[in-house]
């Protein structure tokens, strides 16, 4: 991963800002998100520069209690296997805080609230999950090898099988402790 810096203008930022209130993340995460998703898309290219950006990504669902968030409703036409670990993370999730809300955001992320960790993306080239984790990777312990340095005080792993699946799980309940006592 690359860190990069990138000027904005002032009203850029103000609106940035008012979106990133909006759903609870801070600028730097949120320009970050829609700077992946516009670079990554399925055919590999940026979305065209007539098309307006804004107009991908600030749509968001109502927010929802974790059992009545469906992902294959939120994210028809997604592969299986990105659906099902969706699914799996989300349902772990779900038993270390029962209390969580989930929508979805922008056009392949999945916002939880309290934020202790987040489903960055459901891929769609390849076939999978990225998410984040509050929590730097040496604040976990046995931290499997796929967890990495993410933006500010969060980690980030990318999920392309089942064993790193099953490896990265316990790190939610890690992630909600770490949060809790901040």
């Amino acid at each position: 991963m690359k860190i990069i810096s990138i000027p904005l203008t002032d009203s850029t930022y103000a609106r940035a800002l008012k979106q990133a209130s909006s759903t609870g993340l801070d600028v730097t995460a949120l320009c970050t998100s829609i700077l992946i998703e516009y670079f990554d898309t399925e055919t590999g290219t940026a979305t065209p520069r007539k098309q307006k950006l804004s107009s991908k990504h600030s749509a968001a669902t109502a927010p929802q209690n974790a059992s009545d968030f469906n992902v294959r409703e939120n994210f028809p036409n997604f592969p299986e296997q990105s659906i099902h670990f969706a699914e799996i993370f989300l349902k772990e999730v779900q038993r270390v805080d029962p209390t969580v809300e989930l929508r979805k955001h922008a056009n392949c992320e999945v916002d939880i609230r309290d934020n202790f960790v987040r489903i960055e993306a459901l891929l769609k080239r390849k076939h999978g999950i990225r998410v984040s984790f509050y929590g730097t990777p040496d604040k976990f312990k046995n931290a499997p090898a796929v967890l990495r340095q993410g933006m500010g005080s969060y980690s980030r792993a990318v999920i392309e099988n089942m064993e790193d699946l099953r490896e990265i799980l316990p790190m939610i309940q890690q992630a909600r402790n770490l949060k809790t006592l901040r």
